[in-house]
């Protein structure tokens, strides 16, 4: 207890989407943004297969190679700018809230799904020079705690493809062709594995990835993210100009 307070003294905690300043009694959220997060929760009656609420439900346009993904927040407003946060400052507390928000949405919408294994989307290894650090990877580590369910790097990231942040949605699926490989097909057959990145927009990263895992042999590949976009943000067929679903999607 002494050594919490000490540390909230040095380093005071700050709101897990705003970055403010917030007092120790307040985390994860300050007021402002603990009122706004419903407004950018996941909440009611989930689609098992896209993660998202019925009324938003995308299954009959989409198609996914994973067989169902969960995530707790829509890629917007508030939970937007946690996420951007979260992408360019290593935090313990910000890690930690998403890992639990995960955990529960994973819970809720994946609950009774069995799961052998968890791994990450890789990063790029330019990118991950660039930015010191993989913000993917905690998440899994996070959330294989939180089950008791082994974390093991499966995926590499074989080609450097050009960021995916502007390109359009049929653009994204091409540019992603090839670029992903199985580390070691062994401890993939048969595995039922869970994916983590951070957002998923298109589902061109998420959905590269299952192809590979599943190619090597894996029985079932399911997806969890902090954050999924709504349909009507993808219409345009772009994205926000920030977004990059774990840096490719």
């Amino acid at each position: 207890m002494l050594m919490r307070r000490l540390k909230d003294l040095l380093f005071p905690p700050r709101c897990a989407f705003c970055d403010a300043v917030i007092a120790p009694r307040e985390r994860p959220l300050c007021p402002a943004c603990g009122r706004a997060c419903p407004e950018v929760s996941i909440l009611g009656e989930v689609c098992r297969t896209c993660g998202r609420e019925k009324l938003c439900c995308t299954c009959k346009e989409d198609s996914f190679l994973s067989d169902g993904i969960a995530a707790p927040f829509y890629y917007e407003g508030v939970a937007r700018r946690g996420v951007s946060f979260y992408k360019r400052v290593q935090d313990v507390d910000r890690t930690a809230f998403f890992v639990k928000e995960m955990a529960n949405s994973i819970c809720r919408s994946l609950g009774d799904r069995i799961v052998d294994v968890i791994t990450a989307v890789p990063m790029r290894p330019a990118e991950k020079r660039k930015r010191g650090f993989d913000q993917v990877e905690p998440l899994a580590k996070g959330i294989a705690k939180e089950f008791h369910i082994p974390y093991v790097p499966l995926l590499r990231k074989c080609l450097d493809t050009p960021s995916q942040k502007l390109l359009t949605m049929e653009q994204r699926r091409s540019n992603l062709l090839g670029a992903f490989d199985v580390r070691n097909g062994e401890p993939v057959r048969n595995k039922r594995i869970l994916l983590l990145d951070d957002v998923v927009t298109t589902g061109s990263t998420t959905n590269e990835c299952a192809k590979m895992l599943k190619i090597y042999g894996a029985d079932r590949v399911y997806v969890a993210a902090i954050a999924l976009t709504r349909p009507q943000i993808e219409q345009d067929g772009k994205v926000g100009q920030d977004d990059n679903e774990g840096f490719w999607d």
